[in-house]
C-alpha cells in the first residue's frame, strides 16, 4: 500500500482500543475507598461483600475492611494538610515507594523492550531478514505472541505474587539477553569474515525475541501500573502515577534518540550494555520491592511504613469493625422498615 491509507489504518486500528476502552469504564465498579472516602459506607459494604466475602454480609472481613479504609483514610487526611511532592522524601517508607516508582518507571522501558519495539527492523536487518513482507510478518507474529501471553500471566498474577512474577521476569530477560548479545555478535563476525552469517545463529537471534517478550510478559508488562498503586497510600496516589508516568516519559526519551544510534554504530556491543543493566534491576527489584499479593491497600501501606504503622491501623481498624458492622445493620434495618 504506497498512498496514505498505509499510516491511516493502523493509526484507526489503535485508536480503536481506547474507544473500547471508554465505552467500558462505565461498567467499572466504583472504588471501595472512593466510597467510603464520600461516606458512602453501605455501597462499599455490598462492594466488599460481593468481591472479598463471596456475598456474605456477616463475614467479619467485611467490617474490617471498612474499617482499615476508615482509618488509613483518617490517618492520610491529617497528612493531607501538609501532602506535596516533598511528601516523598520526609519517611522512610515513602522513599522507599518514591524509589520503587523511580525504579518501575524506567525499568519497564529500559528493559531492552525499546530496542524490539521501536527499533525491530534495524535488529532485523542486522541478521538478515531485510525483507519488508518477512519483517512485517515477524513483526504481527511477535504481536500476537505477546498478547496471549500479557493476558495470560494477568490472569494468574495473585497465584504467584507481585514479587516472584517481576523476579521470574527479569531473571528471564537477562538470560535470554545474554545469549541474544552472543548469537548477534557471532553472526555479525561471520558476516564480515564470510559476508554473510548463519542462518542458523539468524534463526537462534530470532527466537531470542520471542523469548524475550514471553519473560517481559511474566512481570512488567502486566504489573507495572498495577504495582505502582498498590503501594500508595490514598493521599499519594494521584502524585505517584504522574512521577510514575514522568519517569516513563524520560526513558522513552532515552530510547528515542539513544537506541538506533547505539545499534547502528556499536552492534552487538550496544546489547552487553543492556547484560550489564538488567543484571543491576535484578538487584534492585530483589532488594527493593515488598510482595503486596494479597494484602489490601492499607495493609501495603503500613508494611512500607513500618511495624508501628502496621500495627497502630490493625488496632484501630479492630476496633472500629464492631461500630462499622453495627452502623451497616441498622441502616438496613432503616431501610427495610421505611
Amino acid at each position: 500500500m504506497s498512498n496514505d491509507w498505509a499510516w491511516r489504518i493502523p493509526s484507526i486500528l489503535q485508536a480503536a482500543s481506547s474507544v473500547i476502552q471508554l465505552l467500558l469504564c462505565w461498567c467499572i465498579e466504583e472504588s471501595p475507598r472512593w466510597l467510603v472516602a464520600k461516606d458512602r459506607i453501605e455501597s462499599a459494604h455490598a462492594l466488599i461483600t460481593k468481591y472479598h466475602a463471596a456475598g456474605n454480609p456477616e463475614d467479619p472481613i467485611v467490617a474490617l475492611e471498612i474499617a482499615e479504609i476508615r482509618e488509613a483514610l483518617r490517618l492520610e487526611t491529617e497528612a493531607a494538610k501538609t501532602t506535596s511532592y516533598l511528601t516523598f522524601f520526609k519517611t522512610a517508607g515513602n522513599r522507599h515507594r518514591f524509589f520503587i516508582i523511580l525504579a518501575v518507571g524506567f525499568f519497564s522501558q529500559w528493559s531492552g523492550n525499546g530496542l524490539i519495539s521501536y527499533y525491530l527492523t534495524l535488529i532485523l536487518d542486522s541478521i538478515g531478514y531485510e525483507s519488508e513482507a518477512t519483517q512485517t510478518l515477524i513483526n504481527a507474529l511477535l504481536q500476537i505472541w505477546s498478547l496471549i501471553w500479557g493476558v495470560a500471566f494477568a490472569l494468574v498474577v495473585n497465584r504467584f505474587g507481585r514479587r516472584v512474577m517481576f523476579l521470574t521476569s527479569t531473571v528471564g530477560i537477562l538470560l535470554v539477553y545474554i545469549v541474544w548479545t552472543a548469537l548477534e555478535a557471532t553472526y555479525e563476525k561471520e558476516t564480515e569474515l564470510n559476508g554473510q552469517g548463519s542462518p542458523g545463529v539468524a534463526k537462534g537471534v530470532l527466537a531470542m525475541i520471542f523469548l524475550y517478550n514471553f519473560f517481559f510478559s511474566i512481570g512488567w508488562a502486566p504489573l507495572q501500573v498495577t504495582y505502582v498503586v498498590e503501594i500508595l497510600p490514598y493521599n499519594l496516589r494521584a502524585r505517584g502515577l504522574v512521577l510514575y508516568n514522568l519517569f516513563v516519559a524520560l526513558a522513552l526519551i532515552f530510547n528515542q534518540y539513544v537506541n538506533p544510534v547505539g545499534v547502528t554504530n556499536s552492534k552487538w556491543k550496544y546489547y552487553v550494555t543492556y547484560d550489564v543493566w538488567l543484571f543491576v534491576e535484578l538487584v534492585v527489584v530483589y532488594f527493593l520491592f515488598v510482595e503486596t499479593g494479597g494484602k489490601s491497600l492499607e495493609e501495603t501501606a503500613a508494611l512500607l511504613d513500618g511495624e508501628a504503622m502496621t500495627e497502630k491501623l490493625q488496632e484501630n481498624a479492630k476496633q472500629a469493625a464492631e461500630e462499622i458492622t453495627v452502623h451497616v445493620f441498622d441502616e438496613k434495618r432503616r431501610q427495610s422498615q421505611a
